[in-house]
């Protein structure tokens, strides 16, 4: 028994980091409902309840140590895939969505993309059992906040920045949990302080933002490898060094993300939830 449970936390430990963390998904997640029409807010919530979407922004990552969503039940798939896709540095982006990121596929899920579709096709349809569709619109929140953390979209030799440890202002860390959360909490807002500070977009920068389709939208966290991987260089051993000077560079765009995400996903569910 002890073998067993050392080796489960040697498996969790091992797990990509989470994509925004709670703060980030939860900004995504009120944005999408201040852009949402009425209809669509009322038929979300009565999938999911009352308190809205940004409760729910977590659930994916939640779930990511329960068996029946890591292939640990029979005839469940592994879901941790779901959550990304690996892309070699050397290729552009059409020629890899065919890629898979995982050995485990479900309803032809291998990877972030896939999924966002699959669900969207659920979620779109009145017909499916309401418990299906409430699942679908939990995914589709989280995923498209997953979406645009770029090193979600990132290369398959690093894990999207997960093996490239890091100093966080003198704390041990590693590329991605940075972007994941390092970066959001040092602001020290709450998630409805964020909403507040970026969600001011004119009615042209929303229809701006909202065009394109996911492939275009996963290359932009492509186009941003260079900056992301900018990081000061080593002296001597040891990991990288931020503090003020990553963090000052890069919260701007780590704001765009969040608020371009939840314009996207506001868009995507006014369409599906309209039906």
């Amino acid at each position: 028994m002890r073998a067993a449970l050392l080796g489960l936390a040697l498996a969790l430990y091992a797990l990509p980091a989470h994509a925004w963390g709670p703060t980030g998904h939860r900004v995504v997640a009120r944005v999408a409902e201040n852009h949402m029409t009425p209809a669509a807010k009322d038929a979300a919530r009565g999938l999911i309840g009352p308190a809205g979407l940004a409760p729910i922004a977590t659930w994916a990552d939640s779930i990511r140590s329960d068996p029946r969503y890591i292939g640990g039940v029979a005839g469940r798939p592994d879901t941790r895939p779901w959550h990304y896709i690996n892309l070699d540095g050397t290729d552009d982006f059409p020629a890899t969505t065919a890629k898979a990121s995982g050995n485990g596929t479900q309803h032809g899920i291998r990877h972030l993309i896939d999924a966002i579709r699959h669900f969207e096709r659920v979620l779109g349809d009145s017909q499916r059992p309401q418990a299906d569709r409430a699942e679908a619109l939990k995914w589709l929140v989280h995923l498209y906040g997953d979406l645009h953390q770029p090193l979600h979209v990132g290369l398959a030799r690093d894990k999207g920045g997960n093996t490239i440890d890091v100093q966080w202002f003198g704390q041990r860390s590693n590329l991605h949990r940075v972007w994941d959360s390092g970066i959001i909490d040092r602001s020290r807002l709450s998630f409805t302080e964020i909403v507040e500070f970026i969600d001011h977009p004119t009615a042209a920068e929303i229809n701006e933002r909202r065009r394109g389709d996911l492939r275009a939208w996963a290359a932009e966290g492509i186009a941003l490898r260079a900056a992301v991987y900018g990081l000061p260089p080593v002296s001597g051993e040891g990991p990288a060094r931020l503090g003020y000077a990553y963090y000052d560079r890069h919260q701007a765009t780590v704001y765009e993300r969040l608020l371009t995400a939840g314009l996207r996903l506001s868009a995507r569910l006014n369409t599906l939830l309209k039906r």
